[in-house]
């Protein structure tokens, strides 16, 4: 492990996260909430204070670092950010205890989106809920950054899913060449929400609703817990629909959309997959005597692992539980905010399957597939069958961790789902009393889901953190 390079990046990143402070701590002083005050100047102050003696302390790298070094950014990044995003809403939240504070800052960073925070009945301060926006836009450009740069560099968990023609690892310096993947993902995030927040103004939706509804979309997360599922027009639905479908597909896709690529996106793998989720979920549902256009909405919203507007919450809340889970345990493209198994890792493995089948009757045949104009040997879908273990057994492991806290099955189900596939949505239906037990193991979910589950395996063998 490359230390001084590791630990500059990281004084980096949480200098740039001192510095989003500012705006929170404006609106606060605006709307004279003296708690938010205090409680986001202590946290600007001691964030900014450790960050550059840090990055002054830090001794210059005497070597070049490598994509290891990049995974060891982001795993120390997912493992201290919530911590140190946690003050404000002790600080500025009456009652809420420390667990309780990491818990929602792990929430917010990890775009799950649910809140564990009790507010009194003046409902939430103008200044957290901007804090809690700024949370979720920092996790949604760390979790694509880091899935479109390390996890492509190391090639996590498949052949190449993450990859673009963004980022190619380079001869010197790793860091180097992330930048240029940190501003297309800011790109993707402005053009989200501009859009989005454009389109629900012309259809006569308040600019704040409006505002916070497209950073939720952008982000898959949900910005105001106290607008968590909002009543919307047909029109506007709509808008949240196309906005989630975009949000689903994230930026691989809409790479190929901003140069002009548009059949090419069209026939992306995940484009396709996408539309073949969301199509026989909304069919599912239909089956079961639920309305097309509520089928579509909610179905769309499942497998964006985001948060559903009122008509679609109350819709899962009435749907069997295995139409609730599976959409999420799929979850949107690799790059993406969404969580889940990805829709690329599901097209390879039904590829893989259909190939098997065809074997059957050609067993001596040599047979390949095709992955975004690559083909693929049989060997290259063995790193998505050890994703889907590892995703299997973390989900079991959370399962049986909230079963042993006396959770009933169901809530327990939904909440390790819910947490590992970074849906706030399936976390709320759990409806748990949360304890210190309880918040540690969600906190674990929500970090182990963010990072894929397989990047942190090597956090577990000493050699990695050798310097």
């Amino acid at each position: 492990m490359n230390y001084p390079s590791v630990f500059r990046v990281l004084s980096a990143l949480y200098g740039g996260f001192a510095a989003l402070l500012v705006l929170p701590l404006i609106v606060a002083i605006g709307f004279g909430e003296r708690p938010q005050i205090a409680s986001l100047s202590i946290t600007l102050l001691i964030t900014s204070v450790v960050a550059a003696s840090v990055f002054l302390l830090t001794g210059k790298p005497r070597r070049h670092a490598r994509p290891t070094d990049g995974l060891g950014v982001a795993i120390l990044w997912w493992i201290a950010a919530p911590i140190a995003a946690a003050p404000p809403f002790v600080l500025g939240a009456a009652g809420t205890s420390v667990i309780s504070a990491i818990h929602e800052a792990a929430s917010c960073l990890t775009t799950a989106g649910h809140s564990v925070v009790e507010i009194g009945d003046g409902g939430w301060p103008r200044s957290l809920i901007v804090y809690r926006g700024i949370l979720h836009l920092i996790g949604a450009w760390m979790t694509v950054t880091i899935a479109a740069s390390v996890f492509a560099a190391i090639n996590l968990g498949g052949p190449g899913i993450h990859r673009t023609d963004l980022f190619t690892i380079p001869d010197d310096n790793f860091f180097g060449a992330v930048p240029r993947v940190g501003s297309a993902v800011a790109w993707m995030l402005s053009l989200l929400i501009l859009g989005t927040f454009s389109a629900l103004i012309l259809t006569g939706v308040p600019g704040t609703t409006a505002l916070t509804t497209a950073i939720s979309i952008a982000t898959t997360g949900s910005v105001d817990p106290g607008m968590a599922f909002v009543s919307l027009t047909p029109l506007a639905e709509f808008v949240v629909f196309v906005g989630l479908m975009s949000s689903a597909l994230g930026l691989g896709v809409l790479l190929d959309v901003r140069k002009g690529r548009f059949l090419t996106a069209l026939r992306d793998p995940e484009t396709l997959m996408l539309g073949l989720i969301v199509g026989l979920v909304s069919a599912a549902c239909i089956a079961v005597g639920v309305s097309v256009w509520p089928a579509i909405s909610w179905a769309a919203s499942a497998v964006a692992t985001a948060s559903p507007t009122a008509a679609g919450a109350a819709l899962q809340a009435d749907l069997p539980i295995s139409f609730v889970l599976v959409p999420a345990m799929i979850g949107g493209a690799a790059l993406s905010t969404a969580g889940g198994v990805t829709l690329a890792r599901v097209f390879v493995l039904s590829r893989r399957a259909g190939l098997e089948f065809s074997r059957l009757g050609y067993p001596q045949s040599m047979m390949s597939f095709v992955f975004r104009g690559r083909k693929q040997p049989q060997s290259a879908v063995i790193g998505v069958w050890v994703y889907l273990v590892g995703y299997i057994a973390a989900a079991f492991l959370a399962i049986l961790g909230f079963a042993f806290l006396n959770v009933p099955f169901e809530s327990s189900t939904l909440a390790a789902i819910g947490a590992l596939s970074n849906s706030g949505a399936l976390v709320e239906q759990a409806t748990l009393l949360f304890d210190f037990p309880m918040h540690a193991l969600a906190i674990a979910c929500l970090i182990v889901g963010r990072l894929e589950i397989l990047a942190l395996l090597p956090a577990l063998n000493r050699s990695f953190w050798r310097g």
